[in-house]
């Protein structure tokens, strides 16, 4: 398929496998929002919540930096500058 949609989704679903991780998500930047475009793993009524640089701190490190960031309980991980 040539649909972006379809193909970004994939690539979360098999991301997650790849790595054997129970979630992922592609977050996209609009203004000063970070929106959940991509999940798998998150309940559905996140798709498209938007969300703030400090509520999802770890984003907008690795946009800023482009260091990789990966946590073993992205829940309860509390980021720190």
């Amino acid at each position: 398929t040539l649909d972006v949609d379809k193909i970004l989704q994939r690539v979360v679903v098999e991301a997650a496998k790849a790595i054997g991780c129970e979630s992922t998500a592609i977050f996209m930047r609009e203004d000063n929002v970070w929106t959940a475009s991509y999940l798998y793993g998150f309940p559905q009524e996140f798709t498209g919540r938007g969300f703030s640089g400090d509520e999802v701190r770890a984003v907008e490190l690795v946009a800023e930096t482009g260091i990789l960031f990966v946590s073993n309980d992205a829940y309860n991980d509390a980021m720190h500058d």
